[in-house]
């Protein structure tokens, strides 16, 4: 007789199959949710912002369900920061009265990721900056959190429900640039959830997602699934 053994992915499966031994008492089920996600602001100040200071409680109440048209609750209760990208918008060189081209202004972004306050334990302040180069190269950066340092770490809603600066980031750039936060994020366990953000005026749909500035400021909100404004 041949036996004809199973092989590849679709054979490793069907293996599993037939040894999965059902338990006698439901296993341990970890109820937190957690999940990765990149999020993107464009900054729609003009000419731009200078070492523009996103703190954590920005970051914490950048997503949130609003609860009237202009009340919210943040729904994230911790997050740690995976990568930051930042991007200059390109910029178009210009012409004089002989239609001869004259250079544009070159774009400087920067990033830092920020510290809690003097005597920190765990932050070394890294500014690092990027120069366009004509129109053909617009200026970009992606930094990670250095290793170990207080950026890097999980930060949380405190207990009182009081947003600190925490470990944030700081941010210089050009309008019409865009930034992308991707990071992990745990959402809130129990009830009753932190008070987000307010809206200044009554645009809010009751009941909806929102991804929220991150400036701290109280407009240029968007339902989720679209990108917002972080300036």
């Amino acid at each position: 007789m041949i036996r004809v053994k199973n092989r590849g992915s679709a054979g490793k499966a069907l293996r599993k199959r037939r040894n999965y031994v059902v338990p006698l008492s439901p296993p341990k089920l970890t109820t937190s949710i957690q999940f990765t996600h990149t999020f993107r602001w464009v900054c729609i100040a003009s000419p731009g912002v200078t070492n523009q200071l996103i703190t954590t409680g920005m970051i914490l109440d950048s997503l949130v369900v609003s609860v009237t048209t202009q009340a919210t609750f943040s729904i994230i209760d911790a997050f740690r920061i995976k990568r930051v990208d930042l991007w200059a918008p390109a910029i178009t060189n210009g012409f004089n009265s002989m239609f001869t081209p004259v250079p544009a202004a070159p774009s400087v972004i920067s990033l830092e990721f920020n510290g809690s306050g003097a005597g920190n334990i765990g932050t070394k302040p890294n500014r690092v900056l990027d120069t366009s180069m004509g129109a053909a190269r617009n200026a970009c950066l992606s930094l990670r959190p250095p290793r170990d340092s207080a950026a890097s770490m999980w930060q949380a809603t405190p207990e009182s429900g009081s947003q600190t600066v925490g470990a944030g980031i700081i941010v210089s750039c050009p309008g019409g640039s865009i930034m992308d936060i991707t990071m992990s994020i745990k959402l809130q366990n129990n009830s009753p959830p932190n008070a987000g953000p307010t809206a200044a005026a009554a645009v809010l749909v009751q009941g909806t997602l929102y991804q929220a500035p991150v400036d701290g400021t109280s407009g240029n909100w968007t339902a989720l699934g679209a990108p917002t404004y972080a300036v």
